[in-house]
């Protein structure tokens, strides 16, 4: 017979290692968040995306350019946000440091890149620092205090880049120009959702920072109303196309639009920051992976 003592005392060490793997797991992907790995994951995860739909290989140099691009304009965006903010805070070490090492790597990628990638890279990452860059000779002290504009700005970047950058190492292959539109729509709306909802965690950092976001303007419900409205019109938009043999029926546009709206409806001010990050990027390597997985069974 088994010791009650002996399965209780197994028990605890179990627990305790769990509790130990846990508390890892957390303080690993907080590290990873604030070190903007999580985020530069979710926008190269696009990128993949993009090589599923519109039947163009696998470039892991397109993917990588991605990712380090990214990791150094949120780097170097921190970098705008400390210098700007009131009260003005140190600029971050790590910010400097990931800018440093993100744009190492970009320009590597370019020098070894199709000179469409190095134009494309080179003007988008000017246009996407600009948007945070300070402006002394200006009545704004940046772009992003125009209200309203930050989600229009990143979805449109972020969009551009991921259906872009991947594009530009290709020949364009016959048929691509209705795929390619649907597929920027789909991303557009999702990365747009995307960026609202961090704007709605961050409301009350951006109304004392001078950030007018749309959860500034209009509030978190307002928000969160227009953000359904979006989904269903794009939804809408993409049966019809579908149906007219425009964009095809790929399972990955309705498990993007359907995250998007799980994503809208769950999560608010009040959810556990690395649970919202978990969960807001997380969709967005999700798409990436299951593209991969479906590509691959195609």
């Amino acid at each position: 017979m088994t010791d009650p003592r002996t399965a209780t005392s197994g028990r605890d060490r179990g627990d305790r290692a769990s509790d130990v793997l846990s508390a890892f797991g957390r303080a690993a992907f907080g590290w990873a968040v604030r070190r903007k790995l999580w985020v530069s994951a979710g926008v190269a995860s696009l990128g993949l995306v993009t090589g599923t739909l519109l039947g163009i290989p696998l470039n892991p140099s397109a993917i990588a350019l991605l990712y380090f691009s990214a990791l150094a304009i949120y780097s170097i965006d921190d970098v705008f946000d400390a210098s700007l903010d009131v009260p003005r805070r140190a600029v971050p070490v790590r910010s400097i440091a990931y800018t440093v090492v993100g744009l190492l790597v970009v320009c590597v990628a370019l020098h070894a890149a199709p000179p469409s990638t190095r134009v494309l890279v080179t003007v988008g990452g000017l246009v996407c620092l600009g948007y945070g860059a300070p402006l002394p000779l200006a009545r704004l002290r940046r772009l992003k205090e125009i209200p309203g504009i930050k989600g229009w700005w990143i979805a449109g970047a972020v969009t551009t880049a991921t259906i872009g950058v991947p594009l530009s190492y290709q020949p364009w292959p016959v048929g691509l120009p209705g795929e390619c539109a649907g597929l920027a729509g789909v991303l557009f709306v999702v990365t747009y959702t995307n960026v609202q909802l961090f704007d709605i965690r961050d409301l009350r950092r951006d109304a004392r920072s001078g950030v007018p976001t749309l959860p500034c303007l209009i509030g978190v419900e307002r928000t969160k109303w227009l953000l359904f409205g979006v989904l269903a019109l794009t939804a809408s938009a993409l049966a019809t196309l579908s149906l007219a043999g425009l964009v095809s029926w790929h399972p990955v546009y309705w498990v993007g639009i359907g995250l998007s709206v799980v994503s809208v409806a769950r999560l608010g001010p009040a959810t556990p920051r690395l649970i919202f990050d978990l969960w807001a990027d997380g969709a967005l390597i999700v798409l990436g992976l299951l593209s991969v997985v479906l590509g691959s069974l195609a």
